[in-house]
């Protein structure tokens, strides 16, 4: 019941806020126009796809010529402070530590690792613009986060009408991904519905690893090579609709699915263990299926605005139900090549069943009231109810000594009741963010097979935010920024269930807790119309973080977490966008870094320095043609954790774009690394219990053909609540 009332009370405290007196906003008296005619007069300028605001970045993607043929994905590394690696996977400010919202709200279809699927299928014509926001405001939840990446939309809601576009990528691996949108607006009501599909074939998804560990305890190597393949299938869908009850007041209404499969998946691992001496002890072959691997996640939302006949005075109310259902089987089948040199396991086979299963209800009040010209606060509260639910359990098959099975059936029930203030003035020259945000969070873990003792913790956490921008002149400025973020643990981190594998033992951690981290950052920024570029030095720094606890247990890899590490980032991050002429653009942007890692417990720590980068020159040809060349990639060595480091990448791409039919129609074939055959990473453990290496390789070349098709006018998309749910949670498990 306390719990219950502080959240009522916080809830009530909000609405004589928004009661406040509606004054009229003050009224600027335009200029004396004078009549005059002139000749004609032509203007050429490039528009400025970028923009730099005290809260945000903000790319331009709908005014980008290439956002007429890339997709999503594609657009990504023309953002800056985003990088996109070789395998596709999205950073921000170096970190992959953020999350993606759409239209300002988390959303399933970009959330989890299926990210990179979807914004590889998804035409970049859908999207308005990307919103980088590297220091998130009190507005923004404190957990689980150092950035926000938000793709918005296109949501002009002055125009009327119907409109539509459709695209299909192919390439020669056997990827195909169809998608489609249409808008249509009658009355008062206006609907849209997004539609796309990928599917990624086995060639597509191959690869294969050579790992070696060391274990100097018991003088033991063992020495592993593996392939995998798989193909893969996901399927979204976004409807959404709203309704202009007048022109104060905005009923909106969206939902979105996500549907993502693993099929025919197969993985192959062969073992071998030699003493120091390089003497064969073991040998034997290890295959692994999965008959089964489905992820299904969807939301429903609904937003009410009220806007006042005060410029920017805005009350929303917004409620979200948010699900998803990961369940996944997996079989494993060993071998033995002799059996002089078989090792003693127990078992010659096991299967594995991991089912997790997400709830979650949101309320929401935000509001914003102007103060005097240049001044305004933003004020709001929120109640999370979230239930996960683990059901997991692992059998062994053999004759002899077969281990017994092992099972576990974990709830975990989170309540958060948040609260926020924030404050914001925009001048000429000056522009400043302050904000504080209080989060009371009430975690509670049920075992209902009796394996631990239930368990319960509350977190009060208090985390301020402050930034300040001074604006030269019209085309440069300074900012400078602070905020602190939470982590808390997921699902899949608390679970304490034991997985076992020839190899390797899982075991969760239910006593984690959350942990606090700081960022603090000076960017420069240039912008004119032929040259714009941005420098920003940061540092990170957080202790109690949660990381990997690895320890070696005779020839096999115990991995558990703790909140055992302190870390340290100090990084440089660039990016610059040049007009060279009026067909020939350069864009080039990367990141130079310093990392360091202790962890306390064990009394181990590990640095390192790397960057990332990445570029492109495009030119514009006679009839309609483009030429892209892009290239990016990784060097340095860095640590991913306190025991291992990982190492450098590279990847290029060719393009050629032609436009149709009043650029209606667009085609665009794409080139992938032609001159490499296979994409190669490596990382290497340097201490601990254990040290080795991973060398892994994937199909690196590719040739694509992208057609898009843009029917009827757009003259209608869905109009969207200024400010909506937005739910960032936590580490080792989706929205867990």
């Amino acid at each position: 019941m306390r719990m219950r009332n502080l959240i009522y009370v916080a809830l009530f405290a909000q609405l004589p806020v928004a009661a406040m007196a509606q004054a009229k906003a003050d009224t600027i008296p335009t200029d004396t126009l004078k009549e005059q005619t002139l000749g004609e007069v032509t203007v050429t300028s490039k528009r400025k796809l970028v923009k730099n605001d005290i809260d945000k970045l903000t790319y331009d993607v709908v005014h980008d010529e290439d956002s007429k043929s890339n997709s999503v994905l594609e657009m990504l590394k023309k953002v800056p402070l985003v990088t996109v690696d070789g395998q596709d996977n999205i950073m921000v400010n170096g970190s992959t530590s953020f999350k993606i919202y759409k239209n300002g709200h988390p959303d399933p279809t970009f959330s989890g690792s299926n990210a990179k699927d979807v914004f590889r299928g998804l035409p970049a014509s859908s999207i308005k613009k990307i919103e980088v926001i590297t220091d998130p405001g009190a507005k923004y939840d404190a957990e689980g986060t150092t950035a926000i990446l938000n793709i918005v939309m296109n949501d002009d809601a002055s125009l009327v009408g119907v409109a539509g576009w459709t695209s299909a990528t192919v390439d020669n691996n056997g990827y195909v991904s169809p998608n489609f949108g249409i808008t249509a607006q009658k009355g008062k009501w206006t609907v849209s519905n997004e539609l796309g599909y990928g599917y990624q074939p086995e060639r597509m998804n191959y690869s294969d690893d050579i790992s070696e560990t060391y274990f100097p305890k018991i003088g033991q190597r063992r020495h592993v090579e593996d392939e995998q393949h798989t193909h893969i299938n996901v399927l979204y869908d976004s409807p959404s609709a709203s309704y202009e009850i007048d022109s104060l007041n905005l009923l909106s209404m969206s939902a979105s699915m996500v549907y993502y499969t693993l099929g025919a998946t197969h993985e192959l691992y062969n073992y071998t263990t030699t003493d120091d001496a390089g003497n064969l002890l073991s040998r034997y072959r290890r295959e692994r299926t999965f008959p089964k691997y489905n992820y299904l996640s969807g939301s429903g939302r609904v937003d009410f605005q009220h806007k006042t006949h005060l410029d920017g005075e805005v009350l929303t109310l917004s409620y979200m139900i948010s699900a998803m259902r990961n369940h996944q089987r997996e079989n494993d089948f060993l071998t033995f090549p002799d059996e002089e040199h078989r090792p003693n396991l127990g078992y010659d086979c096991f299967s594995s069943r991991n089912n997790e299963d997400f709830l979650e209800n949101t309320f929401q009040i935000d509001y914003v009231r102007p103060l005097w010209k240049g001044h305004k606060i933003e004020t709001g509260a929120k109640y999370i109810n979230r239930s996960n639910k683990s059901r997991a359990e692992q059998n062994y098959f053999g004759e002899g000594n077969v281990p017994d099975s092992t099972s576990s059936d974990f709830n975990h029930l989170t309540q958060v009741a948040a609260f926020y203030l924030q404050y914001i003035y925009s001048g000429k020259h000056w522009s400043a963010r302050a904000g504080l945000r209080y989060e009371y969070s009430y975690l509670r873990a049920k075992f209902k097979d009796g394996s631990q003792p239930d368990f319960h913790t509350n977190l009060n956490d208090w985390c301020p935010s402050a930034s300040v921008m001074y604006r030269i002149d019209d085309e440069n400025s300074l900012k400078l920024e602070y905020y602190t973020g939470i982590n808390r643990p997921g699902i899949s981190y608390l679970n304490p269930m034991r997985f076992e594998t020839g190899t390797d033992i899982y075991i969760g951690n239910p006593d984690l807790s959350s942990n606090r981290g700081h960022h603090i950052g000076l960017a420069y920024t240039h912008m004119s119309q032929k040259l714009s570029f941005q420098i920003m030095p940061y540092y990170n720094f957080t202790g109690d973080q949660i990381g990997e606890v690895n320890s070696a247990v005779d020839d096999k890899v115990l991995q558990t977490y703790g909140n055992v590490i302190s870390g340290r980032r100090f990084a440089v991050n660039y990016y610059a966008q040049w007009q060279i002429t009026k067909t020939t653009n350069l864009y080039v942007q990367g990141e130079t870094w310093h990392r360091y890692l202790r962890n306390k417990s064990l009394r181990m720590k590990l640095d390192g320095w790397g960057g990332s980068y990445y570029g492109f020159l495009s030119q514009d040809l006679p009839k309609k043609f483009r030429v892209t060349a892009s290239a990016g990639g990784a060097y340095g060595r860095w640590p991913a954790d306190v025991y291992s480091l990982s190492g450098k990448y590279f990847f290029y791409r060719l393009t050629l774009q032609k436009k149709f039919l009043n650029d209606k129609l667009v085609a665009q074939i794409g080139w992938s690394n032609p001159f490499i055959h296979r994409n190669a990473s490596m990382s290497r453990v340097i201490q601990g219990d254990y040290t080795g290496f991973n060398n892994s390789h994937s199909r690196a070349q590719s040739v694509s053909l992208t057609i898009s098709w843009n029917f009827g006018k757009l003259k209608a998309q869905v109009k969207k609540a200024d400010t909506t749910i937005q739910n960032d949670d936590v580490v080792g498990g989706v929205k867990k």
